[in-house]
């Protein structure tokens, strides 16, 4: 990718917005975010090496270089062995993502972007997509994961495409 990018166009608020989402390799530490086109990179995954106990965050999200002329971390996940909390940390504000409950495969976080309490669901047999809905349990954007594919994670759709900066960061 030593080409720079354009600037991929607007969204627009009436329609979703998919971004594509792969691995860097077969056994890589990295994923990457596309937009639409699957060429315009926006965001970089680095899933640090080891187990639950190696260095900390477990995981980090930065703007691609291709998405920005400075990129930024927007967030870290850290994940705990002996808990189901998962501390996030949004351009420098702790989150925690709280299980529902023990019978439940879904996870709440009050989002300092939307101002609401947010929750990932699962939705489907496999638990493989989740979905994001609000408090109102309208949808704000689905996961659908691509099982059978060797180097594409899934998609992200987002219901209001418009949806950019620190909202778009939570959601990702």
């Amino acid at each position: 990718m030593s080409a720079p990018y354009n600037n991929p166009p607007a969204p627009s608020y009436n329609t979703p917005r998919t971004l594509h989402i792969y691995k860097d390799g077969l056994t890589s530490r990295h994923m990457t975010i596309a937009d639409a086109d699957k060429t315009h990179p926006l965001y970089t995954i680095t899933r640090n090496s080891g187990s639950l106990f190696s260095s900390k965050p477990h995981m980090t999200i930065t703007q691609s270089a291709q998405a920005t002329p400075h990129p930024t971390i927007v967030g870290t996940a850290t994940f705990h062995s002996m808990s189901r909390i998962i501390d996030l940390e949004f351009h420098g504000h702790p989150v925690a993502l709280n299980s529902e409950g023990i019978f439940t495969r879904s996870y709440a976080f009050q989002s300092p972007a939307f101002g609401d309490r947010l929750r990932w669901e699962c939705d489907g047999m496999w638990g493989a997509d989740t979905v994001l809905v609000n408090g109102k349990k309208e949808w704000i954007a689905r996961f659908d994961a691509s099982m059978w594919s060797m180097g594409k994670v899934g998609k992200l759709q987002i219901v209001n495409g418009g949806i950019n900066g620190v909202a778009l960061d939570e959601i990702v």
